[in-house]
């Protein structure tokens, strides 16, 4: 275990123990709310492409995972 002193450098002003001002980030709901409804039709458009993949529809790509 490493314990280091910051006495020395709290004195001289290099380390301060006051933490960083963060802003306040506000994101309306709307603009979530229509990212996660994108982002649902991306993820469920492509577990169809896998379906069909796996059940044989679409025989080439099938094919083509199988190269």
């Amino acid at each position: 275990m490493c314990s280091v002193d910051l006495s020395p450098l709290l004195k001289l002003g290099i380390v301060s123990r006051t933490p960083p001002h963060i802003p306040e980030v506000n994101i309306p709901e709307e603009i979530v709310l229509q990212l996660a409804s994108g982002l649902r039709v991306e993820i469920n458009r492509g577990f169809t492409v896998l379906r069909d993949i796996a059940s044989g529809r679409d025989l080439n790509k099938f094919l083509w995972w199988k190269c």
